[in-house]
């Protein structure tokens, strides 16, 4: 009795153990399949990330050198068709008018003029 079935109960034991050594097997190898599934798709999302990247990159810099204009290019197109050149001569004649006038209660502000340019009212 109690020795057959513990001989039984040992054959059991062992059956058990020998198919859990080879589940364990089964499943480390599972895992690094799976793993290396998990690279291979982390690398190919960073393949497509850069490509897109690149892409989005050269887009952006195709579309700032076609549409943005530098700040001098800007400026010297609006000024040179939004205001007129005056000469100096112009100037001289109207603040002589102004002095002629003698209507003192104005101020003229000449900006980019230099000070000294040899002018003087009446001599224009």
């Amino acid at each position: 009795g109690v020795s057959m079935w513990f001989v039984e109960t040992i054959k059991q034991l062992k059956l058990c153990y020998d198919a859990l050594r080879v589940s364990t097997g089964k499943i480390d190898q599972l895992k690094e399949e799976v793993i290396g599934l998990q690279k291979d798709e982390l690398k190919n999302q960073l393949n497509q990330f850069r490509e897109t990247q690149s892409e989005t990159v050269g887009k952006l810099q195709t579309t700032l050198k076609s549409e943005l204009k530098s700040y001098s290019d800007v400026v010297a197109s609006s000024f040179c068709t939004q205001v007129p050149i005056v000469s100096t001569k112009d100037i001289a004649v109207a603040v002589e008018n102004v002095v002629n006038s003698e209507d003192r209660s104005k101020n003229i502000i000449l900006f980019g003029v230099k000070e000294d340019d040899g002018v003087e009212a009446g001599k224009a």
